[in-house]
């Protein structure tokens, strides 16, 4: 199965108060988002976190990728720094810098990326843009751009089937 997710911020304790998290510590948020990745993701599936993983050393970063299940995929974010190739030295599966193009069977041609896309030209090449960064907790940005950032995923990897089931319910997925 594939997921997706982004802007999960490990290591940076202010994200709490930024964002408004429902957590007393990063601690307690860490654990947490730990605990529902690996209760929904299987070894096998892959997950396409889509910027702002973590904060902290290559070797902090390499912890948390540890603790994590399935195939991990990044792109890279405005708070990721670490170069692609020691991205997969600390344990990603891939990793790409601004953009990744995937097909799935339910959701079509997806442009995966970090912000959410502006240019309407560019919109109009992908059925979908999957992105993070707004930390807004409603999931649907603008037209034909979906939000996956645990602020509005219950801090938790969301599948492309709850993804496609979300725009049955909102009329825009046949």
């Amino acid at each position: 199965m594939i997921f997706f997710t982004g802007c999960t911020h490990f290591n940076h304790p202010n994200i709490i108060k930024y964002c408004e998290r429902p957590y007393p510590d990063i601690g307690s948020m860490e654990r947490d988002m730990i605990w529902k990745w690996n209760k929904k993701v299987s070894y096998n599936d892959t997950v396409y976190h889509l910027g702002d993983f973590g904060f902290g050393s290559p070797q902090l970063l390499k912890i948390f990728l540890e603790h994590l299940n399935g195939r991990k995929i990044i792109i890279k974010g405005n708070h990721d720094h670490m170069s692609l190739k020691r991205m997969r030295e600390i344990g990603w599966d891939d990793a790409s810098k601004k953009r990744r193009r995937v097909w799935t069977d339910s959701l079509g041609q997806l442009d995966l990326t970090h912000r959410p896309i502006k240019d309407m030209r560019v919109l109009e090449e992908c059925d979908w843009n999957i992105h993070a960064h707004t930390h807004q907790t409603y999931v649907m940005s603008w037209e034909k751009r979906i939000h996956v950032g645990v602020d509005s995923w219950n801090f938790e990897p969301v599948s492309e089937w709850e993804l496609l089931e979300y725009l049955l319910g909102k009329g825009l997925a046949v």
